[in-house]
């Protein structure tokens, strides 16, 4: 009783120090943290400070969820995430980004092995951001699950989806819903995820899709959930 514990103070110090120490070695990410640092969004700061402390290691998911990015938070996340080895997951809703929002995120992105879940909903990246993710995601052959719910996504961009899928040979689960996919698109994309012998679900709900459509769909995929009732 009366003793008083400064543990933490401790900690908080020397975690401190340490990211400081991180910013005098003029990486490009201690340089982006003191450039723009104050300027970050949250998610994006909180990345960073974790990073600059030495604990890169725990970083294992990004979500961001209904968070305009400006420059600042595209440039801070495309140098940032390279370096996150145990990154797993990566979630992006509702931040409207489209083509060059998603290049310039995923612009330094290498073979990342650890990914396993990519998220990038309620978004307008279109069929031209489809094409882009078809020619960097074959480098990413762990992903399991890949969602483009709501990204105005047409027929053309199902072609480059078929490439994404024929390029993740441990895909376990797609969605695509609320895009304007015809019925044929989504043959195609049905068809290319036969060989997937792990897959669970293959989400296609949207307003032109119809029983027809979802019972082709089915034959294809009999074994495959296509709908949300997990």
């Amino acid at each position: 009783m009366g003793n008083t514990c400064y543990c933490l103070d401790n900690a908080d110090k020397i975690h401190e120090k340490d990211m400081m120490t991180s910013c005098m070695t003029e990486t490009p990410q201690s340089i982006e943290y003191k450039v723009n640092g104050s300027s970050m969004i949250e998610e994006v700061k909180e990345i960073y400070i974790t990073y600059l402390k030495g604990h890169a290691d725990i970083i294992k998911e990004i979500r961001i969820i209904n968070k305009q990015l400006d420059q600042i938070s595209l440039t801070s996340l495309s140098l940032i995430i390279p370096e996150l080895s145990n990154l797993s997951e990566i979630l992006l809703k509702s931040n409207n980004l489209q083509l060059d929002s998603i290049e310039k995120i995923f612009s330094n992105m290498k073979q990342q092995q650890s990914l396993k879940k990519l998220w990038i909903v309620d978004n307008s990246i279109g069929d031209q951001g489809v094409e882009f993710l078809a020619n960097i995601l074959p480098e990413f052959s762990e992903l399991e699950y890949l969602h483009l719910d709501n990204n105005k996504i047409s027929r053309s961009g199902c072609d480059f989806v078929k490439e994404i899928v024929e390029s993740l040979i441990n895909l376990r689960g797609l969605s695509l819903k609320h895009n304007n996919i015809s019925k044929r698109g989504l043959t195609k994309v049905a068809k290319a995820l036969k060989d997937h012998k792990q897959l669970e679900y293959f989400l296609v709900e949207a307003e032109n899709v119809t029983e027809e459509n979802i019972a082709r769909i089915r034959e294809l995929l009999p074994n495959v959930r296509l709908d949300d009732n997990f």
